[in-house]
């Protein structure tokens, strides 16, 4: 458990891009007009503060893509590699991140207890011990039940000793005497330590009611039990859960503050709850939870959850806007032509437009915002488009601004639909 505590662990992108995204939701981008409002529009995106996980091997950063029995798996350059989750031979890098999405996925019922190993349990202990008395119990009984059968035994040589020695003869009366005396003092001794081990304190019922009540109150706890409720309105077909819990072997002692990463392999998800329990032990005992995340990826994806930190839902404009300033900030000082701004576009295009309009050379005029001002069918954007069905389409045709030294610029793009098409 040598990785450093969460308050270290490195940011990606920062939180700029966020504030101004925040922003951006309240007013306009770049100062234009707002559009009336029509109607509430749905929210189909989630912003949210996600993690990159790599391992660093040589000073070189290989990103995650899965996850096995707690392990990492990273693709080296020489195949793959598969990394504990604590391990001493490689570290783990984590990028705090903003990242956008439209897969949302609810963790109900998420709990972070401690708990014990079975060795530390004191109900196992003491169910053990209850277990040992009980025992211990049935061997005093045995032993009484024996003392008094060895008992009568010897009552019964003795009373009759004259008539068993004219029956067997005097010496084999007298051994025969003989064994049931030994048999009945070594029945008293018996009974006698059966009664003294019941008489223990390591086996008292009383004291180690006692020793419960007190190890429970110490709570040297040295385990930990996670479990939730998962469900995915989408199929998720390689999905793990890597927990960051940072903890205190002392309350109270920042000065012993240590982070826990934990990687846990998942079932296969979609709509229908699945309940997720793990217990992992190797804490300090009487350890402290002092916080924790939880972060959902399906291969090298992350997907935002219920349980995700800084998370906005947004519209589809609103997270249009984000990726739009993310863009810009990202590439500061660069000029750039105009793109397709993927995940932005309408993914039925080619249902909606005629073919013959898909191979269409057009041209269209894209603003500082990456909104498309116009189509036309002249690169001087002198005669606009008539076509009402491509008309139609402007609203959603969506591009990451050309910069000019990092700056969004006003720009013509030519393009034929059907060659953008998702």
């Amino acid at each position: 458990m040598n990785t450093p505590p969460l308050c270290a662990v490195p940011h990606g992108l920062r939180l700029t891009p966020a504030v101004l995204a925040f922003m951006l939701v309240l007013s306009p981008l770049y100062g234009a007009a707002a559009p009336a409002p029509v109607a509430t529009p749905p929210k189909t995106h989630t912003l949210f503060m996600g993690a990159n996980l790599s391992i660093v091997s040589k000073d070189t950063a290989l990103p995650v893509s899965d996850v096995r029995s707690n392990s990492f798996v990273v693709d080296g350059p020489h195949g793959r590699i598969i990394v504990p989750a604590q391990s001493d031979q490689f570290r783990i890098k984590i990028d705090d991140t903003l990242k956008l999405t439209t897969n949302y996925v609810r963790i109900d019922k998420l709990t972070f207890d401690r708990s014990y190993t079975p060795g530390r349990d004191p109900m196992t202990k003491f169910a053990d011990a209850a277990r040992t008395s009980a025992y211990l119990d049935d061997g005093r009984d045995e032993a009484d039940r024996a003392l008094r059968y060895a008992g009568a035994g010897a009552g019964f040589a003795s009373a009759n000793a004259a008539a068993l020695a004219g029956t067997l003869g005097e010496a084999d009366a007298a051994a025969e005497l003989a064994g049931s005396q030994a048999q009945l003092g070594g029945a008293q001794a018996s009974a006698e330590r059966a009664e003294a081990m019941t008489h223990m304190d390591v086996f008292s019922t009383v004291s180690n009611s006692s020793r419960l009540t007190s190890d429970l109150a110490a709570e040297q706890y040295d385990a930990l039990t996670v479990s939730f409720d998962i469900a995915s309105p989408r199929p998720l077909e390689s999905p793990y859960i890597v927990v960051f819990l940072r903890f205190l072997a002392e309350k109270g002692r920042p000065d012993t503050a240590s982070v826990w990463v934990y990687a846990e392999k998942l079932p296969d998800l979609d709509e229908h709850p699945r309940h997720i329990r793990f217990v992992r032990g190797g804490f300090p005992p009487g350890y402290h939870i002092d916080s924790y995340h939880v972060h959902l990826y399906n291969g090298t994806t992350e997907i935002a959850t219920s349980a995700s930190r800084k998370q906005v839902a947004l519209t589809t404009d609103e997270a249009f806007q984000y990726h739009v300033v993310e863009y810009v900030v990202q590439n500061r000082g660069q000029t750039k032509a105009p793109a397709k701004a993927s995940g932005f576009w309408p993914t039925d295009l080619r249902t909606r437009v005629a073919p013959d309009k898909l191979t269409r050379a057009l041209f269209l005029k894209v603003g500082k915002d990456g909104r498309v001002l116009g189509i036309f069918v002249d690169q001087a954007c002198a005669q606009p488009n008539a076509d009402a069905e491509l008309a139609a389409l402007k609203p959603e045709l969506h591009f990451l601004p050309a910069l000019a030294k990092g700056k969004p610029v006003e720009s013509v793009v030519a393009v034929k639909l059907g060659q953008l098409s998702d």
